[in-house]
């Protein structure tokens, strides 16, 4: 109904081990027969490979020789195939794993293994009653899937670094950075606040109010001798 002959191999097959079950429990078979000629068991047993050889060898006393290129038990994988590899991603906190298994058939994957991938610099193993666990090594920040020594500095950000003190896992801000300083006039502008430079601003009220003093006394004393004058000329 489907025009395919696949199911006719997994067929074969399954005869073939149906057969090679019961041979050895047949006494009959086990028998030889004519002098210098293998039993009948030993001929079935010659003749029968693994799928035939997959119609990519030859079946030699049960065991198949390949053709060129190709290879296995069975002669069923070709030798200018790359094998195939299911893989699945498995997290396991910070660190990232790759469940793999690898057929060469399409059909037939094999016990999946899983490999996890770390990172040298920041990363390390410590094994916890046979359980393998990942830990932070000292001293180190992991953001974003990489990782930064205490105290670096973000790649585009000068305000934010790395400080495992506050977080391992996510930048902190740099204390006192985004001050902004400017010079005008002599004097420093610090958030929009303008203060004098060093001791500048005391100065200046010492001299404005000794100013003041001076010519407040100069002032006083002009008025009293012109009333003295005024007297005399009475």
């Amino acid at each position: 109904m489907t025009n395919s002959t696949i199911w006719a191999g997994g067929s074969r097959e399954a005869l073939r081990t149906t057969c090679m079950k019961k041979i050895p429990h047949n006494t009959k078979l086990k028998a030889v027969t004519e002098e210098g000629k293998p039993s009948i068991a030993e001929q079935v047993k010659m003749m029968t490979c693994t799928n035939e050889c997959s119609g990519h060898g030859i079946c030699i006393n049960g065991t198949c020789e390949c053709d060129e290129n190709f290879g296995a038990k069975d002669c069923s994988m070709d030798l200018n195939k790359p094998s195939l590899v299911r893989r699945r991603s498995v997290p396991r906190g910070f660190v990232q794993g790759i469940t793999l298994s690898v057929a060469n058939n399409d059909r037939n994957f094999s016990t999946h293994h899983t490999i996890f991938v770390l990172d040298g610099v920041c990363q390390d193993t410590v094994n916890v009653s046979g359980d393998i666990q990942f830990t932070l090594r000292v001293g180190y920040c992991y953001i974003n899937g990489k990782c930064y020594g205490d105290g670096s500095i973000h790649e585009t950000e000068e305000c934010i670094a790395c400080n495992t003190e506050r977080s391992t896992t996510e930048w902190s801000k740099v204390d006192g950075c985004g001050l902004v300083t400017e010079a005008v006039d002599d004097k420093l502008e610090i958030n929009g606040n303008l203060k004098p430079e060093g001791d500048s601003f005391p100065t200046t009220i010492v001299v404005t109010v000794l100013v003041s003093v001076l010519v407040l006394a100069a002032l006083v004393t002009s008025v009293a001798l012109y009333y003295k004058m005024k007297r005399s000329a009475r």
